[in-house]
């Protein structure tokens, strides 16, 4: 059923697969604190004024108006893009605070290199670097939008809004290679359990927890 739904959906993840390949192939072929100097290397003052404004993309500001409208616009992609995107931050949140809560950022080790960039007003934070938690939030938010569009394009407008989003962290070096991997893998395989559970096997939402005025009323109105 997994297969199925990469299949159907391969505009996203077909790009993902190639993103995750050479991700993995570079974070454990290049040494962490070389490979980040060398993705932070290329940048111009228009990228540095970008990028700080598509990291927050993966923010409450852009996410909560999204599962507001969805909302209203269909229940069960409401439920579905919800239950993903605050399952999938929980999980990061609980391997970044417990599970690798020594993991350090690249201004803990870089922060005397030369070619260390600090990007004015940017706040780089040291701790609780291993998995991005926006990373999470950015591609679990997309791959659920990219679930519930039908044209393709817009599927692959998503994975690259993800990935953009994804390689912010890096560029403003809140973040290392593995750590925008390890987001994009937790935040991509929890939406994608979630989109199995709730539109291919159908069951999740007849547990009785959805069973409420609220889903009766959605329902009702052919939502």
């Amino acid at each position: 059923m997994i297969l199925k739904i990469i299949k159907e959906h391969k505009y996203f993840f077909v790009p993902y697969f190639l993103f995750l390949s050479i991700g993995i192939y570079f974070a454990l072929t290049i040494d962490k604190l070389n490979s980040h100097l060398w993705l932070t290397s290329y940048y111009s003052q228009i990228t540095d004024i970008l990028f700080v404004w598509i990291t927050k993309m993966a923010e409450g500001w852009f996410t909560i108006p999204i599962l507001i409208a969805l909302l209203f616009y269909n229940y069960r992609a409401f439920v579905f893009t919800a239950l993903s995107y605050g399952i999938s931050a929980g999980i990061t949140q609980i391997l970044k605070r417990v599970v690798f809560d020594e993991q350090l950022r690249p201004v803990h080790f870089l922060h005397q290199h030369p070619e260390f960039r600090r990007i004015k007003d940017v706040v780089i934070q040291e701790f609780n670097s291993f998995p991005s938690g926006h990373t999470t939030s950015a591609f679990s938010i997309f791959i659920c939008l990219a679930f519930l569009v039908k044209n393709n394009y817009l599927k692959l407008l998503c994975f690259l809004a993800a990935t953009i989003i994804a390689f912010s962290r890096v560029y403003l070096s809140q973040h290392f290679l593995k750590d925008i991997i390890a987001g994009s893998i937790v935040g991509t395989s929890i939406s994608t359990l979630f989109y199995y559970f709730i539109y291919e096997q159908k069951t999740l939402l007849k547990h009785p927890i959805f069973n409420n005025s609220l889903a009766i009323f959605f329902r009702r109105s052919g939502n």
